[in-house]
């Protein structure tokens, strides 16, 4: 038992060493942004879902997915037009009832690449199975497009698809 209690202190006391010496500032400087009007451009778009595949065709109707959170991000290098520049700006919008998003980036006059990450929603889609109709519970994923903006531009992404994996009863994923 000594030698456990022993073997313990040990290990706690290079541990608490390894810790305390790890505790240097971080070198990074924040980046000042500038978000003047002139500066800015504006992206909007909209996620939509077809939550009801047992209709015809021609009835099938498209929905906007509500409530996705999107993270905006742009990078450093491109916004300052600097290859040194580390690190990158980023921002979170929600889209409204009707799937809809809008967010202003900051940009230049050559342009910056604007990367979207959004995301996963628990949802429902109802399907044929044989003759009948069933509803699958499972998640939406959307994969919008990254887009290249220029100050003071307006770029609308054309509407988004979400698409649908089933989830098995216990909540994991089906393949």
């Amino acid at each position: 038992m000594k030698k456990i209690s022993l073997f313990f202190a040990v290990f706690l006391t290079a541990l608490s060493l390894g810790l305390t010496s790890c505790s240097t500032e971080d070198p990074a400087i924040p980046l000042s942004v500038n978000t003047s009007a002139d500066k800015m451009a504006t992206i909007s778009g909209t996620l939509l879902i077809n939550s009801d595949l047992t209709k015809e065709f021609t009835s099938q109707k498209y929905e906007g997915m509500r409530s996705v959170n999107i993270i905006v991000t742009v990078s450093y290098k491109d916004i300052f037009q600097n290859a040194q520049a580390k690190g990158s700006w980023s921002t979170t919008v929600t889209t409204d009832t009707k799937g809809m998003f809008s967010v202003s980036v900051p940009s230049n006059e050559t342009g910056v690449n604007v990367e979207f990450n959004a995301s996963d929603v628990r949802g429902e889609r109802k399907r044929k199975v044989g003759v009948d109709s069933k509803t699958f519970s499972g998640v939406w994923k959307f994969s919008i497009p990254s887009v290249n903006v220029k100050a003071k531009q307006t770029v609308i992404i054309p509407y988004v698809e979400g698409s649908f994996n089933d989830l098995k009863e216990d909540g994991s994923n089906v393949y």
